[in-house]
């Protein structure tokens, strides 16, 4: 993202092309249990978060307007109820965002990446679930997404980005006190549309991803030692890879990345590694255009769930792990019109992952509550 660094651009890539097309094992068909409510207004939304923002035990929404150039706060009420409290003013078009503690005061902030105007906006949070934008930091062509990590181990949350404009991935190393050093940039592929964060290699050190949206590859860029990060390596995957989630797609206990891809129709899992080398690719077929994914363990078995957003089929798909690297489809659950963003978390406190899910063109966000809690007697 920021200054220049002569590591940067640092090291060949290199190119792996080994891969697995993996069919999707269809189960039994039985309904699935999600109810829907959407949150009250329009909104145009490109990002959502799902996070404790007010102090309480009770996890929040905060999700980015795209066209009204704000974030929106809600604040869960508790019994499946939130209200909107504020719109807080950011940079132009903003496209992603992000929650953690950026200044060390114990509160979470938010950090956005406006597109439109090539910045980050820094939200500090007051505890109280309000929020106060500080002077937006130069992010380097695009900032079309943005991820956070204590990336040089320092105590420190750190920025990553993803600059589709300039072909860079960027990190600004953070301070502590909500300050950050300029922008790092790490030379990417040719169009990163999104970043994500995750340790593959289980050596205890955030390693950085990015989708590249027409070299049509994931980039994976080491966790740094002694400052440089490593050599980037690309992973051949579906065409126009567009959502990223990095979490343990398969159970085993080591972050994968997961990615969708808009005009394969294809989900493409790059499993983490256990022992040196990666340890092979799968892919497998979607619905109609999936935009963005979501990984979490829907049912609270051992084995994590992916819930995927299909864009022209106005639905968001579910697919539960084996445990065999092989994915079973569980069925769809209809949305508002052109879903594309996700984010999963427990938000009415049943202890299973619930999904809140922005459809732009409907100006709808959608909250999927996860009953299964309450088909089996323990919930609200």
């Amino acid at each position: 993202m920021r200054a220049t660094f002569s590591f940067l651009a640092a090291g060949s890539a290199v190119l792996i092309a080994l891969g697995v097309s993996v069919p999707v094992h269809a189960k039994a068909p039985t309904p699935l249990p999600w109810s829907r409510a959407d949150l009250p207004g329009s909104h145009y939304a490109s990002a959502v978060v799902v996070a404790r923002l007010d102090g309480d035990s009770l996890r929040d929404i905060a999700l980015t307007d795209y066209g009204a150039n704000h974030v929106s706060i809600f604040l869960n009420l508790g019994h499946r109820g939130f209200v909107r409290i504020a719109d807080v003013e950011v940079g132009f078009a903003p496209q992603d965002l992000a929650a953690g503690d950026v200044d060390g005061d114990g509160v979470l902030d938010l950090v956005v990446a406006n597109e439109g105007s090539s910045s980050i906006t820094i939200l500090r949070g007051d505890g109280d679930g309000s929020f106060e934008a500080q002077a937006d930091l130069a992010a380097g062509g695009g900032a079309n997404s943005v991820a956070l990590a204590d990336f040089n181990r320092d105590g420190r949350l750190d920025i990553a980005t993803a600059n589709m404009i300039r072909k860079t991935v960027s990190v600004l190393y953070g301070n502590g006190n909500g300050l950050f050093a300029p922008p790092e940039p790490l030379l990417a592929a040719i169009a990163p549309m999104n970043v994500g964060v995750g340790d593959l290699d289980r050596d205890l050190v955030p390693d950085l991803v990015a989708a590249d949206h027409l070299y049509n590859t994931v980039s994976v860029f080491p966790g740094p030692r002694q400052g440089l990060f490593g050599p980037r390596t690309d992973h051949p995957v579906g065409r126009r890879p567009c959502g990223l989630a990095v979490g343990d797609a398969d159970g085993d206990g080591t972050d994968d990345i997961v990615a969708t891809h808009l005009q394969s129709d294809q989900v493409w899992i790059i499993y983490g590694r256990t022992t040196p080398g990666y340890r092979g690719r799968r892919s497998f077929g979607t619905g109609h255009r999936p935009f963005d994914v979501a990984i979490a363990n829907f049912d609270g078995d051992r084995l994590p769930e992916l819930a995927v957003t299909l864009e022209d089929d106005n639905a968001v798909a579910f697919y539960e792990a084996r445990g065999d690297r092989r994915f079973s489809k569980r069925g769809v659950v209809a949305v508002g019109t052109g879903p594309r963003a996700i984010a999963a978390g427990d938000l009415d406190g049943d202890g299973l992952p619930d999904l809140v899910v922005a459809s732009p063109p409907a100006r709808t966000v959608t909250i999927l509550w996860n009953d299964r809690a309450v088909a089996a007697g323990r919930g609200d």
